[in-house]
């Protein structure tokens, strides 16, 4: 099952906030992993009473949620979650139910995949990406209404494809030669035979 990340965030204060309506620090910001597709159950509230936000829900109104780290218009950000996968139904999942979150309560529920080539590119071999944010949006319907973001980390993976490591090329090994003695060949990393030791009486041959 994926992983659930309950968000509240206070629109009035620009703060993150935990269950009891506590502002948080910057280390317990959310976050997401490369290739991670978490639900994201996010609360938009007004004080640290998490009094709903109001402000928005109007049927004609159209919402997306995108993590990036700047403002370059001409490159595709990190992830993102378009209108027709926000708030589908049973996917509100902060109150201890499966609902259908409600903008107008201030609720939005969305899948965010990092499993893009624009995550990979800028991750790329750093843990985390410095700076990241997810910014929500509105628009009713052409013009925006609310552009609201807040710090949202952005994490990597050490194990990208999961296959088990390729064997190391031994730098020497045993074997018995045509005389019957134990012998040791010495290798390069390349698999090729650089020296043969071999005991009295030997022939350094392989049997």
């Amino acid at each position: 099952m994926a992983r659930v990340i309950n968000i509240r965030y206070d629109v009035e204060h620009d703060t993150l906030r935990d269950a009891d309506g506590n502002a948080l620090r910057s280390q317990d910001a959310p976050y997401i992993m490369f290739r991670e597709k978490p639900l994201v159950n996010l609360l938009l509230v007004t004080d640290e009473d998490l009094t709903a936000y109001t402000q928005i829900g109007d049927a004609a109104e159209t919402y997306s949620a995108a993590l990036d780290f700047d403002f370059d218009h001409d490159t595709d950000v990190m992830a993102k979650a378009i209108n027709a996968d926000i708030n589908k139904a049973s996917e509100w999942l902060q109150d201890g139910g499966a609902d259908t979150a409600d903008p107008a309560a201030g609720q939005f529920s969305f899948y965010l995949s990092a499993n893009t080539s624009r995550y990979q590119t800028v991750i790329a071999a750093t843990g985390e990406k410095q700076n990241t944010r997810l910014e929500l949006q509105a628009w009713d319907p052409n013009v925006l209404i609310l552009a609201v973001r807040f710090d949202f980390r952005a994490l990597n993976i050490m194990d990208d494809n999961g296959d088990a490591p390729s064997a190391l090329i031994p730098y020497s090994e045993e074997f018995t030669d045509t005389a019957g003695k134990k012998c040791i060949r010495v290798m390069n990393t390349d698999g090729e035979t650089c020296v043969i030791h071999t005991p009295p009486g030997g022939t350094g041959i392989e049997a």
